[in-house]
């Protein structure tokens, strides 16, 4: 030891050693390279929940700032004006809200809600952004009346949020005194009103826990391979400074002095995002979700503190994954990975009683719930193919011994004495299988209505809408049918008593567009009549179908305004060629059929969930893509480590038996088998992991997806056999007897 290595207190020679240490191992680089990339995904996925928290933490800002003073909460307050949600849509998108306003005096000094500069005037509307954007090309910007402006982002909770603010044309306001407010913004710790985007986005906890199990899981997978990566040396220098009386706390500052260098590095490269969403606004690939700067800011704190919590993690898992060993372990090594394999049916009993269907009563809970078996089982996982290897591998080492082959021997003798690597070697493999599978099944989430209503608009197009109004008058009727030249007006009936046919009611020339015959008295619908015929059988009929005959609309204005037990609804039918039907019913209906008419096309609550569907499997992919990359990180870290490890302790193997065989033989039991066995257990861990995804949701687990995934599996074990071979027989020409 130099003198300058001897100078200064003990705990700081111990770190020199260390870092003297790491600096001269077989693969320090390998290792520098693996906990630098483990630690900077770390930083990263605590960012992605500091996002996440901060992004919700802001629209709760917005939601409480904008939120109505509703009068009958606060009847001390004076009313100063007219506040009703209602909702709509854009062909092809979800839905989205409309709010109705209108101020009690015309000269009011209350102020607007937060984003407008004024109260509108009748017929006005204030429009978001984004939903001029994405009904740009359906005429949004007149639907409502007159653009009046946008929405400005102090109003919003994120600038893709789809609102529109609108106060109806005079004589067309039907508000009541429950409509009264007295102002906008919660105080203190009361309840209010969430509209917009926030009453139909999934929770910060389902969003935190999606982070979790997709980003921050193969993370620690990765650490754990990276922090593990040439362990052997390590174990050794443990077990020579146990023997020579180190405490923990010495062979710890030891661990520490050689890790970290890269660790802290890895802890500010990690830091790359975390500046980027600080400094500029920025939209989230695939899903198209825009993060802003001004609302992330607030938290600044919390992604400061990702720095020293990522490097302080890895620094932990540095010190626990290289502990002294009890005397039991070194000689029955299977007993970590015995007791790793208790977490396997405690996940499972965790997991599968959760319930993810749309309208499960807590579905935060359930998901959190779920999550949590999922972690544990994939935990669990490596573990029991680990010790079904040490099983397997005393029987090959046996059967090896007793046929005289050196390559079985070895190789059984090896995965018996390590089981910890044969879990790092699998892991991947298994956490990867399963994560491809739960992206499938969440991305495929649907159901048979869905995708019937799909099929319709596929058929029809937005050809048919519906349309429910309150009380109207003839003249309004009249107005609302001239204004859609070219479409059919009819009515339809449905009355409570299910046994009893739904009704189509029209003149004779929409009947005869529809392909039926005129008749006073009901009749079937003729579904061969074509497509819309069947359509509508199949969307607005009850269990008894429906029948069609000719009678005037007009008697639907009659039944608005006398409300009886049967439910009315307008019907308009255009050619089916006619992309810019559903619009002109829009327009019109907002122009004459009072404040806020429902309008909705065959299927479209179906239709609306399956989009629901379709951005939650946007967010699984984003999130699940860069699980996959992670784990793609980790694989390749463990197979060079593998490569390395295999190559160095064959190749004298291979020079004193003088025989070439046993590089392959040896590489096929140790390297391929495990992962060979690994996929039909991860795949059977996948289908029985998916059944809560799949129960009562319409997804499916792919069996092409299942065989593919096998396959890849086998292909990879070969591949990974392969090079393992070549580069212990690249290392045995160069091997030479060595002090080690």
């Amino acid at each position: 030891m130099s003198r300058h290595a001897a100078e200064g207190p003990l705990w700081r020679r111990l770190w020199r050693i260390g870092r003297a240490a790491g600096a001269g191992a077989r693969q320090a680089r390998l290792r520098w390279a693996g906990l630098f990339l483990a630690t900077a995904t770390l930083a990263m996925g605590l960012t992605a929940l500091v996002t996440t928290a901060a992004d919700y933490d802001a629209r709760a800002d917005t939601d409480r700032a904008r939120a109505p003073r509703m009068h009958m909460s606060h009847p001390d307050e004076e009313p100063v004006a007219h506040w009703y949600e209602s909702g709509n849509d854009i062909t092809g998108s979800p839905q989205h809200n409309v709010v109705f306003l209108a101020p009690l005096d015309a000269d009011t000094e209350a102020e607007p809600p937060p984003g407008l500069p004024r109260w509108p005037d009748p017929g006005e509307a204030f429009l978001s952004p984004a939903l001029l954007r994405a009904g740009a090309d359906q005429g949004i910007a007149e639907r409502y009346g007159t653009h009046a402006g946008t929405i400005t982002g102090d109003g919003l909770t994120s600038p893709a949020e789809r609102l529109a603010y609108v106060r109806a044309p005079e004589g067309h306001e039907s508000f009541d005194d429950s409509d009264l407010i007295t102002g906008f913004g919660a105080r203190g710790e009361e309840t209010y009103p969430v509209f917009g985007d926030s009453a139909v986005v999934y929770g910060p906890d389902i969003l935190l826990s999606a982070v979790g199990g997709l980003i921050l899981l193969p993370t620690a997978v990765l650490v754990v391979i990276a922090v593990r990566v040439d362990a052997a040396g390590r174990d050794r220098r443990t077990t020579l400074l146990e023997t020579l009386g180190a405490t923990a706390g010495h062979r710890a500052l030891i661990n520490l002095g050689e890790a970290a260098t890269p660790v802290v590095a890895g802890a500010l490269a990690g830091t790359i995002p975390a500046v980027a969403v600080l400094t500029w606004d920025i939209t989230l690939p695939l899903v198209g979700y825009p993060l802003t700067a001004a609302g992330l800011r607030p938290w600044l704190w919390a992604y400061a503190a990702t720095v020293p919590v990522a490097a302080l993690t890895v620094l932990a898992a540095v010190v626990l994954l290289h502990r002294a060993r009890r005397a039991a372990d070194r000689h029955d090594p299977a007993r970590v990975s015995r007791r790793w394999m208790v977490l396997l049916p405690l996940g499972a009993v965790i997991a599968m009683p959760a319930d993810l269907t749309p309208f499960a009563p807590n579905l935060s809970v359930s998901l959190a719930q779920y999550v949590t078996g999922l972690v544990l089982v994939l935990a669990a996982l490596p573990a029991l193919i680990a010790t079904v290897m040490a099983a397997l591998g005393r029987a090959v080492a046996w059967a090896g011994e007793r046929s005289g082959k050196v390559g079985p021997l070895v190789a059984g003798r090896w995965t018996t004495h390590h089981p910890g690597v044969t879990a790092r070697m699998v892991a991947t493999v298994t956490v990867g299988l399963v994560l491809v599978t739960q992206l499938h099944i969440w991305t495929s989430r649907t159901s048979g209505e869905a995708a019937a209503a799909a099929e319709t608009l596929d058929r029809i197009g937005t050809s048919i809408s519906l349309v429910r109004t309150d009380a109207i008058t003839e003249k309004e009727l009249t107005a609302f049918r001239r204004d859609l030249a070219g479409q059919h007006v009819l009515a339809l009936v449905r009355r409570p008593d299910p046994r009893s046919p739904a009704e189509l009611r029209g003149d004779c020339e929409a009947l005869r567009s529809l392909g039926q015959k005129c008749s006073v008295a009901p009749a079937p619908i003729d579904t061969e009549a074509g497509a819309q015929a069947r359509e509508l059988a199949r969307w607005t009929g009850t269990r008894a179908g429906l029948a069609v005959r000719e009678a005037p609309v007009t008697g639907y204005v009659r039944a608005v305004n006398e409300p009886g037990d049967a439910q009315w609804t307008l019907v308009t039918v255009a050619d089916s060629a006619d992309h810019g039907a559903s619009e002109a019913v829009s327009r019109a209906s907002y122009a004459h059929l009072g404040m806020a008419p429902f309008i909705d096309r065959l299927g479209g609550n179906a239709l609306g969930g399956m989009l629901q569907y379709a951005t939650v499997g946007r967010w699984i992919a984003l999130l699940g893509g860069v699980g996959l990359l992670v784990l793609a990180c980790a694989s390749t870290v463990s197979s060079l480590s593998e490569f390395r490890r295999f190559g160095t302790r064959l190749a004298p193997v291979g020079v004193f038996s003088g025989n070439r065989r046993v590089f392959v033989s040896t590489s096929v039991w140790y390297l391929t088998t495990p992962l060979v066995i690994a996929a039909p257990i991860a795949t059977g861990a996948a289908w029985f992991l998916s059944q809560p995804v799949v129960r009562g949701t319409g997804a499916g687990l792919s069996t092409g997806l299942v065989v593919t995934a096998v396959v890849g599996c086998a292909l990879l074990a070969v591949l990974t056999g392969a090079v393992g071979a070549r580069g212990a027989l690249a290392g045995a020409r160069r091997w030479t007897p060595a002090n080690d």
